[in-house]
This record gives C-alpha cells, structure tokens and sequence, in this order.
C-alpha cells in the first residue's frame, strides 16, 4: 500500500508478472492478494485520514482556498481544491482537499459554485473560506466571487502573466515570426526522417551521440515554452538550415529562416527571457 499511495503506482501493480516476482524473491510467505483487496484497504486508509484531516480543520476559524479546473490525459475533467491555514500553534499548513471529477459538460460558474459548496459541507468549511486564488477563467471567478460570496478572490498570478504575455506574443510584429518559427519545428517534430537527418547532421558537426537535441514545440498554455521553443531553434540553426537546405522539396527549403528572421528570434527571446525572471521573481 505504501508503495502504490507514496509512489502514485497504479493498484493493479500488484498483478505486474515482474512485482509478483519481486515479492516471491523477497518475501517468500508474503501471499499477495488480488488488487481488488488493496483498492479496499486502501479507501480504509482514505477515511482514516479524511477524518484525521476533519477534526483538524474544526479547529480552524478561517482559511483560503486554491482551486483549478484541469483535464486529465484520459481527456477526463477535474477540480482540484486545496485549503491553506494556520493552525491554532502558529503553524502555517497546506492540506489536499480533493481532486474530484466533474461532467465534460458541466463547467459553468454555477456547476462549479455547487460542487465547491458540496464539497467546503463535507469538511466543514461553511463560512470559514475567506480568500480563494484560481485562473482568471470567467466561470471560475464568478462561482467564486458572484456565487459563494468570498470576500477576496485572487487571479493566479502565473496565469495572469501566461495572459498578458501571450498577448503580446499575438501583436502584428511578433505573431507571424513565432507562425515561421512553428511550421519550422512542426516539419521536424511530424517526421521521424526529418528528425533523424537533424540528429545526423549534429552528428556530422561534431557532436556525440549524447549531444545530440531535438527540437521543442511551444505549448498554448505555457508561455514560457515559446521561449524554450526559440532557444533550442536558435541553438539548432545551422544543423537545420543544413537539413532544409539540402531537401528535394522546394517548399521544404523554403523553411529555412533567413537571417533577418534569426535575429529578431534572438531579440524577441531575449525580451521573453526578461518576462520569465520577473515571472519568477514575482
């Protein structure tokens, strides 16, 4: 049980050929049972601890509240709500509330307002949640705000940063040098070919096979990973115009980002870079 709820493993570990294995060499007598068995225990130990965590919280006057909508790789949905205190030692905590998944196709503010109320009644928060930082997503703010009545509701401040400074990345002057950027390292990231003639041509430069980078592909909801996107372009510019150059295809070569293009790049990751320290700063 330690190993799957310490190590976030999947119950069914247990059933693993190599696990099953692992325990007979080590624990000859150990009879392992089936994962339906640990999945028991395991919600034992939940209401143990959820209780534990109840008590503590009676004992508390007030407290803020995170909480934040967020899709799984299953494409399931979830809202995550974690609570911060003081407790009456002087101790400042932070405590996992839930993670408890909501309907794809109930995320309004008012789906949101009554799942939290639901779930601030089963650990006894009523009326003790005076401050509450999520996204900037109007839904959110306004179950928050409108809804429940929170007295102070913070945006996130990573996320209005991401906002701001994605902003920015869409003004005319910057918006079609990142799209060239982009179809760059989409050429390359599509293609395993593509992706080997890169790694050989870094190869050919010089570089072991240990050297050897990929390309990185910026991310919607990180801005900083279109810094990380030009850094690793830049870094990577001769063995790709090598690549590019030398293709048959003429739409192909005329990827290639010429100098110009380069060094604006260089400008506009050197802009970002500065976002980035005051992001973290901040």
């Amino acid at each position: 049980m330690n190993v799957i709820l310490k190590d976030l493993r999947p119950v069914n570990i247990v059933d693993g050929a190599g696990f099953v294995d692992l325990i007979h060499d080590a624990y000859p007598e150990y009879p392992l049972a089936s994962n339906h068995y640990y999945t028991d225990r395991i919600n034992d130990v939940y209401a143990v601890e959820a209780t534990k965590l109840q008590e503590l919280l009676q004992e508390v006057d007030s407290m803020a509240v995170t909480t934040d909508l967020w899709t799984s790789m299953a494409h399931h949905a979830y809202l995550g709500i974690t609570a911060h205190f003081i407790t009456r030692a002087g101790s400042l905590q932070t405590r996992l509330l839930d993670c408890i998944e909501m309907a794809a196709d109930q995320h309004t503010a008012e789906d949101i307002a009554e799942l939290l109320t639901e779930r601030f009644t089963y650990w006894g928060l009523d009326n003790k949640v005076f401050a509450a930082v999520s996204d900037n997503g109007q839904n959110m703010v306004k179950a928050l705000r409108d809804i429940m009545h929170i007295p102070v509701v913070f945006g996130c401040s990573a996320h209005t940063v991401n906002l701001a400074v994605e902003k920015g990345l869409k003004c005319s002057r910057v918006s079609p040098l990142l799209a060239r950027a982009r179809h760059v390292v989409e050429h390359f990231t599509r293609s395993s070919k593509v992706t080997y003639l890169l790694r050989a041509a870094q190869v050919a430069a010089g570089k072991s096979e240990s050297e050897v980078l990929e390309l990185v592909r910026d991310v919607p909801t990180r801005w900083t990973s279109v810094y990380d996107m030009i850094k690793r372009l830049i870094l990577l510019q001769d063995a790709v115009h090598t690549v590019l150059a030398n293709s048959d295809k003429m739409h192909v070569r005329e990827l290639d980002l010429s100098a110009e293009s380069l060094f604006q790049l260089r400008e506009l990751n050197t802009v970002t870079l500065h976002y980035i320290t005051l992001h973290y700063i901040t």
